[in-house]
């Protein structure tokens, strides 16, 4: 992934039965965190998960904000990235 000095926060499974694609995620973050459009870096999409680059310093603010916050009405779970949770 390509943010300079970036983390990465992985949303859990529940969100993929909403069917959400990545511009969901943008505005959702957006609305609800002190970041814009243009800090939210990469944006991965699977099936179990995703994955969303933002500044490294933003990453306890996304963590503590977005796990309290509905995405299209439903809260998930939100945890720092690491290649070996998944």
């Amino acid at each position: 992934m390509a943010l300079l000095g970036a983390g990465e926060v992985q949303l859990g499974a529940e969100q993929h039965r909403q069917q959400l694609v990545a511009r969901d995620l943008v505005g959702a973050f957006a609305n609800e965190t002190s970041l814009n459009g243009k800090d939210i870096g990469a944006i991965k999409v699977s099936e179990k998960f995703s994955i969303v680059e933002v500044p490294e310093s933003a990453v306890p603010e996304v963590i503590e904000t977005m796990s309290k916050a509905p995405i299209k009405g439903k809260r998930v779970p939100v945890r720092r990235y690491r290649e070996s949770f998944h």
